[in-house]
């Protein structure tokens, strides 16, 4: 049995969503230098376009017991951004943030962009079979 689910976000996910958004990039580069009102409306414009999916893992069964999410652009091949909690990333045989790249249409066996970079997809980007970027531009920008 899986101990996860995935499901698509709903409005009950949208605080818990933007707040680990906005606490998780606040430090890192090149965020740290963006106002954070423009970040978040940034993000938030990119998560409500059409081809933009966003899906939450929680615990099996009990679907308030949040454990990760992620929004990605499948037709791009793009994560937008995906976030784990921390005591859930030290699992690494539930795979969250990859199963729900996945799930949201991401081929990793193609270049991956990531919109919003972190240091844990500096980490991510090491391990064989990642083939991760930062991708800061889209066609047209």
């Amino acid at each position: 049995m899986t101990a996860f689910a995935i499901v698509p976000a709903d409005p009950e996910h949208e605080n818990w969503i933007r707040d680990s958004f906005s606490a998780s990039v606040r430090d890192s580069e090149p965020y740290a230098w963006v106002h954070r009102a423009q970040l978040m409306e940034d993000f938030i414009v990119r998560r409500r376009r059409p081809e933009a999916r966003t899906l939450v893992a929680h615990v099996t069964g009990t679907p308030d017991i949040f454990l990760g999410w992620l929004a990605a652009v499948p037709g791009r091949n793009e994560v937008l951004y995906g976030f784990t909690k921390y005591a859930f990333r030290q699992q690494p045989e539930w795979r969250i943030a990859t199963t729900l790249a996945e799930k949201a249409g991401i081929d990793f066996s193609k270049p991956v962009g990531l919109r919003y970079w972190s240091r844990a997809a500096e980490r991510i980007g090491l391990r064989d079979g990642y083939r991760l970027y930062h991708k800061i531009t889209e066609e047209g920008e």
